[in-house]
């Protein structure tokens, strides 16, 4: 039990699990505290080519508070794949994102969102030959367009600028399109 406890405060997956459940915490903190307005939806699931999930991601967002035309919530997301490493086994590699969300406007609407992503891939070892895994904790931005019917339930389709970083350094240029349904 003591080797599983150090190995959840040192390693990076240790910390990427207590970030997820700091966040956890904090988003059911404010779901209970915050009056419930039920005029809009606050559920949206989506399929993104591109962004911050790496080539594609199925994602969930949650509207937790609207005030007006903005709209404040969180966002998670998984991307597995390639399924198959080098060797043809069952090994994805994993992204998995886990932001902020700012949304303003109504039907035609400017998307801001913010996080971490943390990403488990394959690599090999160019000294053993040997399957490596390689985890990564990056930070994260976007920035795009969303349209979406008024405060009701139904299609979204959504275009997002996102730049990459890694550690410290800026990465690269990626974009995202996603459609979905708002329920």
């Amino acid at each position: 039990m003591a080797k599983l406890v150090l190995i959840f405060k040192t390693t990076l997956l240790g910390r990427v699990l207590r970030a997820w459940f700091f966040v956890f915490n904090l988003i059911v903190l404010i779901r209970f505290t915050t009056a419930q307005d039920s005029s809009f939806a606050k559920h949206l699931v989506y399929i993104e080519a591109g962004g911050m999930g790496g080539w594609g991601s199925l994602n969930y967002e949650h509207n937790v508070k609207q005030f007006k035309i903005l709209k404040l919530g969180f966002r998670c997301g998984i991307n597995a794949m390639p399924l198959m490493d080098y060797t043809k086994s069952f090994n994805p590699d994993l992204a998995l994102p886990l932001t902020l969300v700012a949304q303003y406007g109504v039907m035609h609407c400017f998307v801001v969102s913010f996080g971490t992503v943390f990403s488990s891939t394959i690599k090999t070892d160019i000294y053993t030959i040997n399957v490596q895994r390689n985890n990564n904790l990056n930070a994260s931005i976007a920035f795009g367009y969303r349209f979406k019917k008024k405060y009701t339930k139904g299609f979204m389709l959504q275009c997002m600028y996102v730049p990459l970083f890694y550690g410290i350094d800026f990465s690269k240029h990626w974009a995202g399109f996603g459609f979905g349904y708002a329920f």
